[in-house]
């Protein structure tokens, strides 16, 4: 799939190693996945971002 122009990411998880504690992601690119055996309809409950990495 091509993207039009740039994307920005924002994140808010402080413990995530792409996030460069302005709330933005350093990645190119995420994979969003869904989580397992939820079915809310709530976005917070049902997805994940799965290119995360803990920062140690």
């Amino acid at each position: 799939m091509e993207l039009k122009g740039k994307q920005t990411i924002y994140c808010s998880v402080d413990s995530c190693k792409y996030n460069e504690k302005r709330e933005i992601c350093s990645l190119e690119n995420i994979e969003v996945a869904p989580c397992n055996h939820v079915h809310s309809g709530k976005a917070e409950e049902e997805s994940l971002c799965s290119s995360y990495q803990r920062d140690y």
